[in-house]
């Protein structure tokens, strides 16, 4: 089998066809993550609004309940995979945030039981909430620098980035995320006398059978980027 040419050192994919997959996955995550953080900080402000101008609770605490369920069905439902995205952030940065927002979320847990039986309660209780709104901003803000370095890097090698061109080229991602991950570790390999099949086979932990499995699918969808191109 054929080895990769050596390539300069980059942290971003370098071919317009891998930053344009890139970019459209970063893009699904945000449409996921942004309207969820949305909705919490609606809801800490309607809970905050509540404090201060006292109304009926049975119909404030079932708007909350409404905005609760709304949420926890979004995150019920999935996303993207991080895991595409996790090579190109800073994962120490990102370890802290997700360390943080489980200690947040722990905290919102233990306080739940007297969020609703005293305004004292409730006001810890909100507390935590602003923790969690404010996490969860800094996690989408990675994102967005995310997206801002792959735009950019686009531009530098001459890519035309209006958005309906991107997504032209990458209008349609795989089912199996990891076809996506390993598509762009390939694409991003450092200079190295591998092979796409060892890259694969590393990628797998050993595992043959699902290593050549996810490199054909690679392959297909190169293919395809390539006729969409």
């Amino acid at each position: 089998m054929a080895k990769r040419a050596a390539r300069p050192r980059s942290d971003l994919p370098q071919t317009q066809e891998a930053l344009a997959v890139l970019l459209r996955t970063v893009e699904r995550h945000l449409q996921f993550v942004e309207p969820a953080v949305r909705r919490q900080a609606m809801r800490l402000q309607s809970l905050q609004d509540m404090l201060d101008d006292p109304k009926p609770l049975t119909s404030q605490l079932d708007l909350q309940r409404r905005l609760g369920e709304a949420s926890r069905r979004h995150w019920a439902e999935g996303g993207p995979s991080f895991d595409i995205l996790e090579p190109y952030v800073d994962a120490g940065e990102m370890r802290r945030l997700f360390d943080r927002r489980q200690r947040v979320r722990h905290r919102m847990d233990s306080l739940s039981k007297n969020a609703t039986r005293t305004s004292r309660g409730l006001r810890s209780w909100l507390n935590a909430l602003g923790d969690l709104v404010r996490v969860d901003g800094d996690i989408v803000a990675v994102f967005q620098r995310l997206q801002g370095r792959v735009l950019h890097r686009l531009e530098e090698v001459g890519a035309d980035t209006r958005a309906d061109t991107l997504r032209r080229i990458a209008r349609f991602l795989p089912r199996n995320h990891e076809i996506t991950r390993l598509y762009l570790a390939i694409e991003n390999a450092q200079p190295t006398d591998s092979s796409e099949g060892e890259l694969a086979l590393d990628f797998t932990h050993g595992d043959a059978q699902r290593a050549q499995s996810l490199l054909r699918g690679v392959r297909r969808y190169r293919q395809r980027l390539r006729q969409r191109g």
